[in-house]
């Protein structure tokens, strides 16, 4: 074949493609529309692609041409119907004549035959085109070419057999295939076309299901979002159809549910379908609740695609069963919280239900009761008597009452029950059960009893009490004992309705219906009136109770007298024991003052001797005298102090102090004595001590003084020594420390040790005594120490030696303060111009004394001998201290000292630094002269260094 004889066979494909094409416009697109018109216009189309076919033939010789109209006819009356068929037929034929040639009616002749072959078959077929196999349709193909070939015959018989050498096999080979294919094509589209519109009217007929439908049904995509939502489910949501769609599920629900919606997706994700129950929010936000029915749509790779399901509303079943719920809960509720047993029964004894009481009873949960008789639990006796009484409680028609001894299962607790039985009806009045209710009444019964009991005790008791007793109501006496008729002197008959007025002295009444009306209940004494007139003191004590379904009130009356009696006398006893220590204080203080004052002059005396040339036989005697004159000083300041303790009078003062200055002062006082002796005298503090510690530096110098003092003048030969060291102590801002005075003295025996602390009590006490003293050193350091919270301890070996240990508390300072702060500043030498001292004293000696000794320190003295004198002098001269005696004539020291510091006449004078020089040395006396206007305070007898230091500090505090 030439090429373009390929062209044209390319192009009557092409055009047979078209004729595909026109089939799906004209069958499938107008099928609705399948009129005459239509049938008019697709035959034309036919035709006028028969004709284009038939311009593009390829020429086997002239007059000769071959195409593919046999397959566009054949297909057209297959597919196409008869008008369509005939309209393309008249038009290809026409154009065949037209073209003329020898086989122009041959070409007319092919053409019709091809035509009424396939509107043939389309009527052998009827309406089952689209069920034509690729088999049936080849072989309509090659019954058309057959016809085709045959009517080559036609022709003349030369090109007859020259036109079938060369088509034939052509023919029979391809175009029984071409018109296969073009035919399967619209077999194909037939098939669709069918499928189409039964999907269609299946939807449409699943569509009226859907909307006609109760139950509702939501469709959405894989993004949750509703793609469909039928009107029984919006309704039943509240929305509109159009208000759901485009919306996501999750829309509609509660926040709280979003946990369950995510877990029921995950599992619709993975392909699983399932029904349950789901809660939907309303547009008006109340619940929806509905049975669901959901499936998973995949897509072609099997991959999650949406999901489909049905709700059924169910609302009304879950509210009422919530309903039902709560109120069985609260039943249940109210019947276990009830403490009796409660039990139902159906007619034939079986248990229907109990509660947690009744459970305790059997010893097994509610479980394995329910569905079980008495039989299953007592023995045959015992539950045929219960048995019995429901069907009592039955024939009764109402509540039967009876007692039962019952013992619980779970702890093997018996008591006695008191079991209620009544009959159960339904809403029908038919016969359900018997309802049983067991209460105990063991602890009511033995109330009963023990109430009984109490009554008759309290009668006993009543007429036993030592008091009077009285029950009254608004005054009124409704009940006494036998104690209230002989405490008054009435019979118990006239008592009873008496106004217990009658029985309160005149001057108390209105205080005890004062009490009775506020209900008074604590203790208090008035004065009560006996039958015969005579009043006596007496206690009363009232209290509220119920008597007899009333609230009276109790009254219990107590005779005094005796104690009132007793309480005078302690009284009496107390102001003249308190009147003796007065006595005793001031004698003490008397004595304390005459006694000091002539030792003031002793001591001064001898100490002015020291100050003047002597013989070593005159200083022997000297140095012997005024260790007397301190001994007796020592006596009188012990004596003063032991009576303070004991009047508990004596006041610690805390201050802080210097722990080396402690030491120093112990060292310094007796290493003197110590060196007389040929004693090794050591004190040790330990590396750990405060530099800084707080309390009473007095009372802890007497303390080691005294101890100190006692090693020393027990210990002949070897050592005294002081250890300080601290221990431990619970507060931060606390020490305490212990101190041990040890010496390798004569020790202290057993028996002594017991009286050793006891006042004016030694060691010794035979004539031939070697040693001093009064007896109380170590009476006075135990009392000081308990006094100061510490502790005492005497270790000790008889013949070897002593340790006395002392543990005292302290406090610390706080850790900010500068300790030089706390210590007391040094003074100066005097120098240049002597000090002015002026001396007020009215005794002779302590006068010539006290200005000798001060000349001799280098100040320059005048003297007055009151306080008038002194005050006069302050206005002539200037001083820079003033040493004030206290007891004087004319104006003593305190007036004194109150009228420089109030006089305006004085100038700066009034602010001279004023010291008390006195023979007061008693419990007070020094803070009450330093309250007066005094600067500082010396107790005579007065001793030179001690004066010297006590004027020196006095002037350095001078501004």
């Amino acid at each position: 074949m030439e090429h373009s004889s390929f062209i044209g066979l390319f192009q009557n494909v092409s055009l047979l493609l078209a004729v595909a094409l026109l089939f799906e416009v004209a069958v499938v697109r107008f099928k609705k529309n399948n009129t005459f018109l239509t049938q008019v216009v697709t035959g034309i189309a036919l035709g006028a692609i028969g004709v284009v076919v038939m311009l593009t033939p390829w020429k086997l010789m002239p007059g000769v041409v071959f195409d593919t109209r046999s397959v566009l006819v054949g297909i057209t009356g297959l597919f196409f119907g008869p008008l369509s068929t005939a309209i393309a037929v008249v038009m290809t034929s026409a154009l065949r004549l037209g073209q003329g040639g020898l086989g122009a009616w041959t070409g007319v002749g092919v053409i019709a035959a091809s035509g009424i072959i396939g509107t043939v078959w389309r009527c052998y077929r009827g309406r089952q085109l689209h069920q034509m196999t690729w088999r049936e349709l080849y072989l309509f193909g090659l019954v058309v070419h057959i016809v085709m070939l045959a009517l080559m015959l036609t022709l003349p018989w030369d090109v007859a057999m020259k036109v079938l050498s060369h088509i034939a096999l052509p023919v029979i080979v391809i175009y029984p295939i071409g018109t296969a294919l073009l035919g399967s094509l619209l077999v194909n589209y037939l098939q669709r076309e069918r499928t189409g519109r039964q999907l269609i009217e299946s939807m449409e007929r699943y569509r009226l299901l859907v909307d006609t439908a109760n139950e509702g049904i939501w469709a959405m995509d894989r993004k949750h979002a509703t793609t469909y939502v039928n009107a029984a489910m919006a309704t039943m949501l509240g929305y509109s159809p159009d208000e759901i769609i485009g919306k996501k599920v999750e829309n509609f629900f509660f926040p709280e549910d979003m946990d369950l919606h995510r877990q029921r997706m995950d599992q619709r994700h993975a392909g699983k379908d399932e029904v349950y129950e789901r809660r939907f929010r309303r547009k008006d936000g109340t619940e929806l609740w509905t049975m669901v029915s959901a499936k998973s749509l995949k897509d072609a790779q099997n991959e999650f695609d949406g999901s489909f399901a049905m709700f059924a509303d169910i609302t009304l079943r879950i509210t009422a069963e919530k309903a039902l719920a709560n109120s069985e809960f609260m039943l249940r509720t109210i019947i276990n919280s009830i403490p009796d047993m409660v039990w139902l029964k159906d007619v034939n004894g079986i248990y229907l239900q109990c509660n947690k009481k009744f459970e305790l009873f059997f010893g097994t949960d509610e479980s394995a009761i329910i569905g079980k008789d008495d039989y299953a639990f007592f023995n045959k006796e015992l539950a045929n008597f219960f048995r019995d009484n429901d069907r009592k409680a039955i024939e009764a028609g109402g509540p039967r009452i009876n007692e039962e001894w019952l013992t619980f299962a779970e702890d093997g607790y018996s008591g006695l029950f008191e079991t209620v039985k009544s009959p159960m009806y339904d809403a029908h009045g038919r016969l359900i059960g018997v309802l049983g209710i067991a209460r105990d009444i063991t602890a009511r019964k033995m109330a009963e009893e023990a109430l009984r009991e109490s009554e008759e005790r309290f009668k006993a008791l009543h007429n036993a009490s030592f008091g009077g007793i009285a029950i009254h109501d608004k005054g009124v006496i409704l009940e006494c004992n036998l104690g209230l008729s002989e405490m008054f002197g009435y019979a118990r008959d006239e008592l009873i309705g008496m106004d217990g007025l009658l029985l309160v002295a005149e001057r108390s009444r209105d205080v005890v219906m004062s009490h009775i009306l506020a209900g008074y209940e604590k203790p208090y004494e008035e004065y009560g009136r006996r039958k015969n007139g005579e009043e006596f003191p007496m206690r009363l004590e009232a209290r509220n109770l119920p008597y007899k379904g009333k609230m009276v009130r109790a009254v219990e009356f107590r005779d005094i007298t005796d104690s009132v009696k007793a309480a005078q006398a302690l009284l009496a006893a107390k102001e003249a024991a308190e009147s003796a220590t007065r006595a005793k204080s001031e004698f003490l203080a008397n004595m304390s003052h005459e006694v000091r004052t002539p030792l003031n002059g002793v001591l001064g005396m001898l100490q002015l001797l020291q100050t003047t040339e002597q013989t070593d036989e005159q200083k022997e005697y000297i140095l012997g005298a005024i260790k007397s004159t301190k001994r007796l000083t020592r006596l009188l300041a012990d004596i003063l102090d032991i009576s303070k303790i004991e009047a508990g009078k004596l006041q610690v003062i805390e201050a802080a102090f210097s722990t080396a200055c402690l030491q120093e002062s112990i060292l310094e006082i007796f290493r003197p004595t110590a060196r007389e002796k040929s004693l090794a005298f050591e004190f040790h503090v330990d590396a750990q001590m405060p530099a800084m510690l707080i309390g009473d530096e007095t009372r802890v110098r007497q303390i080691l003084f005294n101890l100190v003092g006692n090693a020393l003048k027990f210990t002949e030969s070897g050592s005294v020594q002081v250890d300080a060291m601290v221990l431990p102590a619970k507060d931060s801002g606390a020490v305490r420390v212990l101190f041990a005075v040890s010496d390798t003295g004569i020790g202290i025996s057993d028996e002594q040790l017991k009286d050793i602390f006891e006042p004016f009590v030694q060691g010794e006490r035979s004539y031939t005594r070697c040693y001093q003293g009064a007896g109380l050193g170590l009476a006075i350091v135990r009392k000081l120490v308990r006094i100061l919270g510490g502790e005492m301890v005497i270790d000790n070996t008889t013949g070897s030696g002593t340790t006395v240990y002392v543990s005292l508390p302290f406090k610390l300072p706080v850790p900010h303060q500068d300790p030089a702060a706390l210590q007391p500043r040094q003074a100066d030498e005097p120098a240049g111009t002597p000090l002015r001292v002026l001396l007020v004293e009215d005794e002779e000696l302590s006068l010539f004394a006290g200005k000798r000794m001060l000349q001799k320190m280098g100040y320059s003295v005048t003297t007055a001998q009151d306080g008038r004198e002194a005050l006069a002098l302050l206005h002539e001269q200037d001083f820079d201290l003033v040493l004030m005696d206290i007891q004087m004539p004319v104006m003593d020291g305190v007036e004194a000292t109150k009228a420089i510091r109030g006089s305006s006449d004085l100038g700066e004078k009034s602010h001279i630094p004023i010291i008390a020089m006195t023979a007061y040395a008693m419990t007070g006396d020094k803070e009450r002269f330093l309250a007066a206007g005094m600067d500082g305070y010396i107790s005579k007898p007065v001793e030179r260094d001690e004066l010297k230091v006590v004027v020196e500090r006095a002037i350095d505090k001078t501004p």
